[in-house]
């Protein structure tokens, strides 16, 4: 950024040092003229040039000649003419005759801020001194809106038609050329701003400040384009866009610190209505008076407004502080060049800084505000990328809650479903098993009535183990560990067995989940019976312990043994693979092995914790 501002800088320094270099020895020029108004009889008025004509004929409007006597300068080559300023077009006479300028003598107010150039004939200068009388059109202070408006003529230049010709490029390169693409660029860069502003519909600070640029590059227009006058009423339309364009400026300057003032804003849109009719009201003999007046309360505002911001912005710590202070200090500078000129306070030249650096200073705080709005436009997109991350991953989240509860649905429902038949199971079943058992026991005894009483009492008590696991209703483990204790005691020593109990003392509290109770009482009755069917034992241990979290089983006799072959044989009984579906089922393990005083004994851990995802295939 540095090397850029330096090359700025350079090119500058040689543009301004080659307007304002030294005249060349060969160069004559005049600064004494006789000053006479149209159809004035009498022999005219010494003046000193530059000369206003408000300083001797204030108010006149009309056309005004300066003649000067000039003597021819040595060489042979071309002469010319060369006046800075004259605030209008021109004729040039020489001699008596006419040399150039216009044809007609009209006031041209775009041509204050432009230079002339006219060709001097070497063959018009006769003797020792020549008359050069120059007609000027225009109107005198204080019957203009501007002070740089007011008709006057520059000190006269006249030598080698090559070297006045470079002086009168240079000036209109600053004068038109300069002022054209400050405009365009202006212009554009206010349109940009006021799109932006629509694009984002809380970009406050772009549209007043695209309002503000685009209102400054229409005042810049004057400078260049042959607008007709000047006239009071084209003056006041012209001059009265100010109102607007500075309006617009101090409003951008309470956006930038983020305030709105709906009072103060409506009484400055009031006054840019309100000015230009009392403008227009006033006399055209006192429209410059009314004017400096307009100027003075546009620059207090700007005062104020600037004071306000820059005390904000400083309390605030706001990191475009500097920027905008480099900018509002140049503009602040260039508004007091200005009141300073219309006061005459100090004297106007052809070259006005104010017309450049107001616009460039403008076009720096218009570049930093879309530096700005790129800035926060790439903010913008990340926070909408990360948002629909975010979106996305909730989304999943949603999708597997969803997921989730259906499963919880269809898991409540098959519940309701195992809970409504377990109640016609014990309801219905239970009830005639129940009474089976009882009308077999009042028959009045024999092996059949005994049997079948067995039966149904068996039949109850699976019907019963069905229902428990089918409602999930857990149960006290010392309640269960001593249900199992009777049961296997009962049937081994009812087998003739002698039985070996060992079970350790749950802790306080400790309940099995309804289904590890409904599976390991089956696992536990399928190794009984085949204690008492197969293994030819006359004794049988049990010992049964809660550790890592789940449940032990073992189940061992004295018997002859099993020979067991691989699993998924023919010879694999239904039993055995009974007891390893049930703890697989239930993510556990079982072995087989030979016990310590020989026989079989069997092994089974299963978690107390049910996974989910098997209870259903139990």
């Amino acid at each position: 950024m540095g090397r850029w501002w330096r090359r700025i800088v350079a090119v500058s320094a040689v543009l301004v040092l080659g307007v304002v270099q030294p005249a060349a020895a060969q160069e004559q020029v005049l600064r004494e003229a006789v000053f006479r108004i149209a159809g004035d009889p009498g022999p005219g008025r010494p003046v000193a040039l530059p000369h206003a004509w408000e300083t001797t004929v204030p108010g006149y409007a009309g056309v005004a000649s300066y003649a000067v006597a000039i003597t021819p300068p040595p060489g042979q080559g071309p002469l010319a003419l060369y006046v800075e300023r004259a605030c209008s077009n021109l004729q040039v006479w020489l001699g008596g005759e006419l040399v150039g300028g216009d044809a007609a003598l009209e006031p041209q107010a775009h041509r204050c801020y432009q230079p002339h150039l006219v060709v001097l004939p070497r063959a018009l200068l006769r003797g020792e001194r020549t008359e050069l009388r120059l007609d000027v059109p225009g109107r005198a202070a204080p019957g203009v809106v501007s002070r740089q408006r007011a008709a006057g003529l520059s000190e006269l230049r006249i030598g080698p038609l090559d070297l006045l010709q470079a002086r009168y490029e240079r000036q209109r390169f600053w004068t038109v050329t300069v002022a054209r693409l400050v405009s365009a660029l202006l212009g554009a860069l206010g349109l940009g701003l006021l799109g932006l502003s629509l694009l984002r519909r809380q970009g406050g600070r772009l549209l007043y400040f695209g309002l503000y640029a685009s209102g400054w590059a229409l005042l810049e227009v004057r400078l260049f384009a042959p607008i007709p006058g000047p006239s009071p009423l084209d003056d006041i339309l012209l001059y009265s866009l100010m109102g607007p364009t500075f309006c617009s400026a101090f409003i951008f300057l309470l956006r930038m610190v983020e305030r709105r003032w709906p009072r103060v804003e409506r009484a400055l849109w009031v006054q840019c209505a309100v000015v230009p009719a009392l403008l227009w009201a006033a006399s055209p003999a006192h429209l410059l008076p009314a004017f400096a007046a307009f100027y003075n309360l546009m620059a207090l505002e700007f005062l104020v407004f600037a004071g306000f911001f820059f005390r904000t912005a400083w309390r605030e710590r706001r990191e475009d502080f500097w920027v905008m202070a480099v900018a509002i200090g140049a503009i602040a500078a260039m508004v007091g060049l200005e009141i300073a000129l219309q006061n005459r306070w100090l004297p106007f030249h052809g070259l006005h800084l104010t017309h450049f650096m107001v616009p460039v200073t403008a076009a720096m705080i218009g570049l930093h505000l879309m530096r700005q709005f790129a800035r926060a436009l790439r903010a913008t997109e990340q926070a909408n990328i990360e948002l629909e991350r975010r979106v996305a991953e909730k989304s999943r989240e949603i999708e597997q809650t969803w997921r989730q509860l259906a499963q919880l649905r269809a898991a409540e429902a098959a519940q309701g479903e195992r809970r409504r038949i377990a109640s016609d199971l014990h309801d219905d079943l239970g009830a005639r098993l129940l009474g089976i058992t009882q009308a077999s026991a009042n028959a009045g005894g024999g092996l059949d009535g005994e049997r079948i009483a067995s039966l149904a009492r068996q039949a109850l008590d699976e019907m019963r183990l069905a229902v428990r696991g089918m409602t999930a209703e857990p149960a006290r483990a010392a309640d269960v560990f001593a249900d199992w204790r009777a049961e296997c005691v009962a049937r081994l020593q009812a087998a003739g067995l002698q039985v070996h109990w060992a079970a350790a003392e749950p802790p306080a509290g400790q309940a099995l989940p309804s289904r590890v109770q409904v599976q390991c009482t089956r696992v536990l009755r399928e190794a009984i019976s085949n204690v008492i069917r197969h293994s030819g034992a006359t004794e049988c241990r049990v010992r049964i312990a809660l550790q890592d979290g789940g449940l032990l089983l073992e189940v061992g006799d004295n018997g002859r043994g099993l020979q067991l072959p691989p699993a998924g044989t023919a010879g694999r009984g239904h039993g055995l693979a009974s007891i390893e579906g049930r703890v697989r089922g239930l993510a556990g393990w079982h072995r087989f092995d030979t016990g310590p005083g020989g026989g079989t004994r069997l092994a089974a851990w299963l978690p107390l914790e049910t996974p989910s995802a098997n209870i259903d295939a139990i």
